[in-house]
């Protein structure tokens, strides 16, 4: 049966990486845990909300613990519930000298930055290092 624990639980990926299956275990663990999605580790993931899949996606990259994550409007479409999580995992990221590059189109959803481009007609046209809000 097709569950989240195995979309997230990757044999290639331990293999590949060379993880033994209890770090794996361990990761899956703590990064589900941390995005409240541990529950969902053996539904189906086509019974899954649209922020429930965004959230496990995410797991899925958090798992390989990555040092740089870039973000394509990974807000989009979530309740207000998801982008707390999302906001509370993308501090917690920078927290851990981990390099997050976001793309987005929702400028709340930047809030946390450090540095903001904004690209309008394929050119950088203003580049804010201002705390803590954005104002266009």
């Amino acid at each position: 049966m097709d569950t989240i624990k195995h979309d997230i639980d990757w044999e290639e990926m331990e293999q590949e990486l060379e993880l033994a299956k209890e770090e794996m275990n361990r990761r899956l663990t703590e990064v589900t845990a941390s995005l409240g999605i541990k529950h969902l580790l053996n539904e189906n993931p086509n019974n899954l909300s649209g922020g429930e899949k965004q959230l496990v996606v995410l797991a899925s990259i958090l798992c390989l613990e990555v040092k740089i994550l870039i973000l394509d409007e990974s807000m989009a479409g979530v309740d207000r519930l998801t982008r707390q999580v999302i906001v509370k995992m993308i501090d917690g990221l920078k927290k851990n000298d981990v390099t997050v590059i976001m793309i987005e189109h929702d400028y709340d959803n930047l809030e946390g930055a450090d540095v903001v481009y904004k690209i309008e007609d394929k050119k950088i046209r203003s580049i804010s290092m201002e705390k803590p809000t954005i104002v266009w």
